[in-house]
């Protein structure tokens, strides 16, 4: 095993580029996670990725007093196995030593606790009684492939095509969280408080209808039915949308606008002033294709749409009214050209 690679399941776990690595759905440096499977026991390295899902995400809905107690728990149950470890030892060999070294002592204890598998047990255990048994769940869409969610509380999530979803969404009766990086649909059952967190912003509901876009070229949100607050990354500005009312947000600017994406789930995606390369990647999703364009044609501005279920038909419908066309390069890359 390499030197610069964790030795055992705790390391990795607390290992930051393997965190972002599960957080991110397996996609930041996923050649190299990847190749490194062979290096441990499958068992072990599964394991570390439930650690790292049951610990480090930040979308899960526990209360911060709740969070609280829960440490408060397990730091006893440290404290009694070190008691009773040292308990065995004899009166003598305990007197003889003085506080400094029996502090090093309960820490030594601690780390060969620490190291065995009875963190692990302890700390789900805990999870399990504590939070009544939250899994979370984590859904991934590939190219040319939209998927439907219903959650436990009876939300409905319709996912896009390349897009990565996770949360622990049990019931209507405590904060729900998400976490989104792509575009979803959602008609959320009403009830307590329902967050999506992206990377670009956050959107808070209560019950109501509306879509999130939020990928590297942008985050907008369309309200279709009720009324939703979508707050930015940094916290600081905000926004309430009602029925038929869409905002964007970027590192420059947080605007009401007047497009709306949420007809992408009958398969129609519409576009208003937007660069014709934003347009191909988005056909690129759906049919899971590769497409190369020159950068002076990717950022002719683009309005329209087209749709779903016909490749040469999309591809008409965006090219004909910029006087481009497109050229067949294989099976699944394509090139546009005047």
């Amino acid at each position: 095993m390499k030197k610069d690679i964790p030795e055992n399941v705790y390391d990795l776990a607390a290992n930051n580029d393997f965190i972002e690595w599960v957080k991110t759905g397996f996609e930041h440096n996923d050649t190299f996670w990847t190749a490194q499977k062979a290096a441990y026991d499958l068992s072990d390295f599964d394991q570390a990725i439930s650690l790292v899902q049951n610990i480090y995400f930040e979308t899960y809905p526990y209360e911060a007093a709740r969070s609280s107690a829960l440490l408060d728990r397990i730091n006893a149950s440290i404290d009694n196995e070190i008691v009773e470890a040292e308990s065995a030892k004899s009166e003598d060999v305990f007197e003889d030593k003085n506080p400094k070294e029996k502090s090093q002592s309960k820490v030594i204890s601690l780390i060969k606790w620490l190291s065995s598998g009875a963190v692990a047990a302890m700390i789900a255990f805990f999870v399990y009684s504590w939070f009544g048994n939250y899994e979370t769940i984590n859904l991934k869409t590939d190219f040319a492939n939209a998927q439907q969610e219903v959650l436990p509380d009876n939300t409905i999530i319709n996912i896009n095509a390349g897009s990565y979803l996770t949360h622990n969404v049990k019931n209507t009766k405590r904060p729900r969280k998400l976490f989104l990086r792509g575009e979803a649909h959602f008609n959320v059952t009403k009830g307590e408080p329902f967050v999506i967190e992206t990377d670009y912003g956050s959107i808070e509901v209560l019950g109501t209808i509306f879509n999130v876009y939020a990928r590297e070229d942008g985050f907008e949100v369309s309200c279709t039915e009720g009324k939703i607050r979508v707050v930015n990354k940094a916290g600081n500005k905000n926004m309430i949308l009602t029925a038929g009312e869409s905002c964007m947000a970027s590192n420059k600017e947080f605007k009401q606008t007047a497009s709306n994406r949420s007809n992408w789930v009958k398969g129609t995606f519409e576009f208003k002033e937007v660069p014709l390369s934003f347009v191909l990647d988005e056909i690129e999703r759906q049919y899971n294709i590769n497409i190369q364009v020159a950068d002076s044609l990717a950022q002719i501005p683009y309005t329209g749409y087209f749709e779903t279920g016909d490749l040469d038909k999309s591809f008409e419908s965006v090219l004909w009214t910029l006087n481009l066309k497109q050229n067949k390069l294989s099976i699944d890359r394509y090139e546009i050209v005047k």
